[in-house]
């Protein structure tokens, strides 16, 4: 992303340190014309400054990203939304952690590639970013006015009226989930897309309602799961899961012979992995095997049949019909120069 540094102006910062309000980080923006083009903005927190952008393609409706950066140390800020706000979210790397109401426990814990949905309006919490070698996340605001302006006053409610009846809705209406292939790739788009000259600015102006369209579908079509909830080490433990799965594509163990090396019966491990990611261990190992093909054949580190052999297919054809399922091209396709952004890998 480039921007002519003329228009980083001193006052373009936002430290988090200062105030817990929400509408004081809103009433800051108030003269930044984020309608115009969007606006560089240096996000502070404590020792870390961390580089962002705002635009606000329609009024009352404001976009934002929050890195690529690094973060060195842990970050925990309180806040309190104390304007009617709904929040759209997409972690595209790292994780995070959003808790309401610390007394009764109520968090979000999102990792790499998950959307989320909440009704921030009135609520106080607390965010927490762990330290990590990149974070990075797309998010939007939008109010209850805004969402009626734009969409209609019919077609606003009902819409609404769906997010609401999905949400887990106690005190607090949210919805996490993991995001769909279409969300990720509207969201590098957005991401990625040139921001310099006007005609950007009118290209990036559909690209945000692209965006905004697919994540109000990712989130609408969302069936979350049965929530129960387990102990602070389970979630620890799947996590860990989670990271073998992506950091150990090739290796051989069967889904029971991975829960038992965290200490966990299959049952209860497939049950936390599928609350927290929406999907299932074995799909997700698969996705981790076509991500690490991908990478093999693209570098030219493998050929097809050779990558298949590594990730344990017998079948040399079997191997080809996973990856056209996931990828929508052949490991062949990919051999002639097909690829896909890196930021859709997990």
């Amino acid at each position: 992303m480039s921007f002519d540094s003329s228009i980083k102006h001193p006052e373009a910062i936002m430290d988090f340190e200062q105030s817990q309000l929400i509408s004081t980080h809103i009433s800051q923006t108030e003269d930044w014309n984020l309608d115009e083009r969007p606006f560089p903005v240096t996000l502070e927190l404590g020792q870390m400054k961390i580089d962002s952008w705002l635009f606000e393609p329609l009024e009352g409706i404001v976009f934002g990203s929050c890195g690529p950066a690094e973060i060195s140390l842990k970050s925990e800020k309180q806040f309190y939304c104390d304007a009617p706000l709904l929040i759209f979210y997409l972690l595209l790397e790292g994780s995070c952690q959003m808790k309401f109401d610390r007394e009764a426990g109520k968090k979000m814990n999102l990792e790499k590639h998950m959307f989320a949905w909440c009704d921030w309006s009135g609520q106080r919490g607390l965010t927490t970013l762990p330290e990590q070698n990149t974070y990075c996340h797309l998010a939007f605001s939008i109010t209850k006015e805004a969402f009626y302006r734009h969409l209609g006053r019919a077609n606003g409610s009902k819409i609404l009226s769906m997010l609401y009846s999905k949400a887990f809705e106690d005190d607090v209406a949210y919805i996490t989930g993991p995001a769909t292939s279409e969300l990720l790739t509207a969201g590098c788009r957005f991401l990625d897309a040139p921001k310099d000259s006007a005609l950007d600015v009118l290209e990036l102006k559909a690209t945000s309602l692209d965006f905004f369209s697919k994540m109000l579908r990712t989130v609408i079509d969302y069936e979350p799961s049965l929530y129960v909830t387990f102990c602070e080490q389970d979630y620890e433990a799947i996590n860990s899961l989670k990271k073998q799965l992506e950091n150990e594509p090739t290796a051989n163990e069967s889904i029971r012979e991975l829960c038992s090396s965290i200490g966990m019966s299959q049952s209860k491990a497939s049950m936390i992995f599928k609350q927290l990611f929406n999907t299932t261990m074995s799909k997700y190992q698969l996705k981790c095997k076509m991500v690490h093909a991908h990478g093999m054949l693209s570098g030219r580190k493998l050929n097809v049949s050779e990558c298949a052999y590594e990730l344990g297919y017998t079948n040399i054809g079997h191997f080809i019909a996973a990856f056209r399922k996931h990828y929508g091209i052949t490991p062949g396709d990919v051999l002639a120069g097909g690829r896909i952004p890196d930021l859709l890998k997990p």
